[in-house]
């Protein structure tokens, strides 16, 4: 479609929406304007990128901070519970990461408690 075969009509329209476009975008730019300052008055920007989580690094980490404490442990060892609230993950994780990839690496001495192997 080129503007040389648009009627007047249609020309007066397009410009029409034109301007309006142009009236949005300056008022979403005002609402961004408003929306970081309030941000900022709060310590932290409204506006953030949320970092991406992996879960790669987020089951390393978590027998990063197991294993140390199943060597520090006896061979009574320790309890999934105790292992949960001092890394301040929820029960069920720690649980599975036993199940999965610390089999090799603990073995179990009583229900819900591991050694190391």
């Amino acid at each position: 479609m080129r503007l040389t075969d648009l009627s007047s009509r249609d020309l007066s329209a397009f410009i029409a929406l034109h301007h309006k476009r142009n009236q949005l975008k300056a008022d979403l730019e005002a609402v961004f304007a408003k929306l970081e300052s309030f941000g900022s008055r709060r310590g932290n920007s409204a506006v953030t990128k949320r970092k991406k989580r992996t879960r790669r690094n987020k089951r390393r980490s978590l027998g990063e901070g197991i294993l140390p404490l199943l060597k520090a442990a006896d061979s009574k060892g320790v309890h999934i519970d105790a292992i949960a609230k001092k890394l301040k993950r929820d029960k069920a994780s720690v649980s599975a990461w036993f199940y999965g990839t610390g089999k090799k690496q603990a073995k179990k001495v009583a229900p819900a408690t591991y050694a190391a192997a």
